[in-house]
């Protein structure tokens, strides 16, 4: 492998080294600070382990032409505990912050709905609800006030007509006697109907009482 190309592979996966490392820095502090995607994690594993591929097999492709050595996985290594020592802090310290600001973000966004729409909803829907209280009330003391006087002049004019009731009470007492035998006649079918239909569910239970012992 000529010299230039030697140099390629070694920049080529230190930096593989050291991008890795801050991937899998970065997804396994994503997966503690954001507990709702703990379910994700073996999602969040075969990423991984694809994206390390393309990026190690892709670099190879463009440093030495897909040319695959031992020492190739020591650079990888090198480049992994250079990370370690150098960028780790730095990575795992700005994966936080980020996190940290995007949470502070959501819950001043979600303040802002619920100060903007969530609760001027709920107090119109409460001053609505009082003020539908209040209508009704209004309305049942209008009622009374106004036909207060309409059930004062029914009651005169019922104790001014109590003389034709009086005049017209033998000719209703007739009525009465005249529709009694027709009144206790169909008496008389209701209770011949509602005896038959007791009879007839008595059979039917009776019956289904019957079948589960043949």
């Amino acid at each position: 492998m000529a010299l230039e190309l030697q140099y390629m592979t070694l920049l080529a996966m230190s930096l593989n080294g050291i991008l890795l490392g801050a991937v899998f820095d970065i997804c396994r502090v994503v997966l503690r600070q954001w507990k709702f995607l703990r379910w994700a994690k073996p999602l969040f594993d075969f990423s991984f382990w694809i994206f390390a591929l393309f990026s190690v097999f892709s670099s190879l492709m463009w440093a030495n032409n897909g040319e695959l050595r031992m020492y190739v996985f020591v650079i990888l290594l090198l480049g992994w505990v250079l990370y370690r020592v150098l960028l780790q802090r730095i990575v795992v310290g700005s994966t936080v912050g980020i996190i940290m600001g995007i949470r502070y973000i959501c819950v001043m966004l979600w303040n802002i709905f619920v100060t903007v729409v969530v609760r001027p909803v709920k107090t119109g829907g409460q001053i609505l609800i009082r003020l539908f209280y209040a209508f009704d009330r209004l309305l049942k003391y209008l009622e009374r006030v106004i036909l207060w006087p309409f059930r004062i002049s029914l009651r005169i004019i019922l104790w001014l007509l109590r003389p034709v009731f009086r005049l017209l009470r033998p000719i209703t007492d007739r009525l009465a006697k005249r529709l009694r035998p027709i009144s206790s006649r169909m008496e008389h079918i209701w209770g011949k109907g509602k005896g038959i239909w007791e009879k007839l569910t008595n059979w039917l239970l009776n019956k289904d009482d019957q079948n589960p012992k043949q």
